[in-house]
C-alpha cells in the first residue's frame, strides 16, 4: 500500500512538472478567409465557431476565381420560418461552362497532426434556380457533381454496367502550403484515401513519397484528385501533416507548416461539367489540432 502511494505521488509530481514546462497539449482549430471575429456562424457545423482565431486573419487572406463566376444569392438558405441569417454573396459557375474557384487561407495554428480540408458549396440540377426559383430549386433539383441528368430535375438512372456518375466532369482539387520563404519552398499537400490503410508507402528512400497509391494521393488539379461535391453538405478532403524533410509524390520537399503559413485550395471544374455551382468565400475550411495559446498569448488577448 505504501508502495503505491509513493508511486501515485511521484506520477501527480511528474504530471505537475510536466504540464509547468514541456506538456502543451493540442487545441482545435479553424481557419477561414477574411476576420474570424467576423464570420457569419450560419456557414459553421455546430459549435466550431469556438475555435476561429481572428489573430491569424490578415488581408492575404482572399477568394475569388475565373472571369466567368456570376454575383448570385445563396442558394443553401435557411428553412422557411426561421430567422434569415445574413448570407455571404455568391459567385455562380454555370453548368457546362470550365472555371474554377480559389480560396487562400491562412493556418490559426501550427498543425500537430493532418489537416482537414472542407468544401461546402450550393450544387442544383441544370437551370433550377432560374426556372423555379428559391426555396423550390433547392428543395426539390438539389444535385451533386457529376451527377448524369435529363430533363429539368430528373436524375438519369444507371445501368448495372454503367457509372451513374460521370467522373470525367467532376471538379479536381489543387491544395498547396505556402509557408515562410526563409524555412522552404510552396508544395502540394498528400491527401489520404479514406477509408483506407493510412499506411505511408515509399519510394526507394524512406522519405520520398509514392502518389496515386491505394492510401495516398497528391492534391495537384490531376485527374486522380477529383471529387463529388453534394448540395450544401461538406465535403472532408483528409490532409497528411507536413513534415520537414519528407518528398511528396510529386518529388517537393515538404516543411513543417506553422501559424499563419497560407493553404491555396482551387476547384477546378472541367467544361461540360454537369450542374450549376454556388461557392462564397466560406465555401473552403481548414480545421485540425494544433498548438494551444500559451499564457502570454491568453494575456496579449490572441
Amino acid at each position: 500500500m505504501k508502495r503505491n502511494l509513493c508511486l501515485a505521488a511521484a506520477i501527480t509530481v511528474g504530471l505537475g512538472a510536466a504540464a509547468s514546462t514541456a506538456w502543451a497539449g493540442q487545441e482545435i482549430y479553424v481557419g477561414v478567409v477574411g476576420p474570424d471575429d467576423e464570420m457569419n456562424t450560419y456557414y459553421l457545423e455546430g459549435k466550431l465557431w469556438r475555435w476561429l482565431h481572428p489573430e491569424w486573419s490578415s488581408s492575404d487572406e482572399s477568394w475569388g476565381g475565373s472571369s466567368n463566376l456570376s454575383p448570385n444569392e445563396e442558394v443553401c438558405i435557411a428553412p422557411e420560418g426561421t430567422v434569415e441569417p445574413e448570407y455571404a454573396p455568391n459567385k455562380h459557375l454555370p453548368v457546362f461552362n470550365a472555371g474554377h474557384y480559389t480560396w487562400k487561407i491562412n493556418l490559426p495554428k501550427k498543425p500537430r497532426g493532418n489537416i482537414n480540408i472542407q468544401l461546402q458549396c450550393g450544387v442544383l440540377k441544370p437551370n433550377a434556380e432560374a426556372v423555379l426559383g428559391m426555396p423550390q430549386a433547392i428543395d426539390t433539383c438539389a444535385g451533386e457533381t457529376g451527377e448524369r441528368t435529363f430533363g429539368l430535375c430528373d436524375r438519369e438512372f444507371a445501368e448495372p454496367n454503367s457509372n451513374h456518375i460521370a467522373q470525367k466532369y467532376l471538379p479536381t482539387v489543387t491544395a498547396r502550403a505556402i509557408p515562410n520563404p526563409q524555412f522552404g519552398a510552396p508544395f502540394h499537400l498528400t491527401a489520404y484515401r479514406v477509408p483506407s490503410s493510412f499506411a505511408n508507402i515509399y519510394n526507394n528512400t524512406k522519405t520520398a513519397l509514392r502518389n496515386d497509391t491505394r492510401n495516398l494521393e497528391s492534391l495537384d488539379g490531376s485527374d486522380s484528385s477529383r471529387v463529388v461535391l453534394k448540395a450544401c453538405q461538406p465535403e472532408t478532403i483528409f490532409v497528411k501533416m507536413p513534415i520537414t524533410g519528407q518528398v511528396n509524390g510529386l518529388g517537393e520537399t515538404e516543411v513543417d507548416l506553422e501559424a499563419g503559413d497560407e493553404i491555396e485550395v482551387t476547384l477546378d471544374f472541367p467544361r461540360g461539367h454537369t450542374m450549376d455551382v454556388y461557392c462564397n468565400q466560406y465555401s473552403a475550411k481548414i480545421m485540425g489540432l494544433g498548438d494551444p495559446a500559451t499564457e502570454d498569448d491568453v494575456e496579449a488577448g490572441l
